[in-house]
């Protein structure tokens, strides 16, 4: 074993890691429900101050349209899916755990 500090690469892919998988036994491991997401979605929203002027008219909407977008849903057919459970890995991932 070395005793030279890990590379800045290495180190870097190894704090990426981590902000994959921090949510998994935080607050957000408690967004379960397509209703949970969307409570979520548009209070941090309304907390951002986000402008909504493409389409669609405020927060809720926005959150609306990204979470049935992002699940391949009908985007005009929230209430048969708002206590849908949201599996664990292929669901959701707030935008801070997204690689991009």
């Amino acid at each position: 074993m070395s005793d030279q500090a890990p590379h800045a690469d290495e180190q870097e892919h190894e704090e990426h890691e981590h902000e994959e998988h921090e949510h998994d036994h935080g607050p957000l491991a408690e967004l379960v429900t397509v209703r949970d997401w969307l409570r979520y979605a548009v209070t941090r929203f309304n907390r951002a101050g986000i402008f909504c002027g493409h389409g669609v008219h405020d927060s809720f909407d926005e959150a609306v349209w990204l979470i049935l977008g992002t699940l391949a849903l009908p985007l005009d057919r929230l209430e048969p899916f708002l206590d849908a459970c949201i599996p664990g890995e292929g669901g959701i991932a707030p935008p801070e755990a997204r690689p991009f």
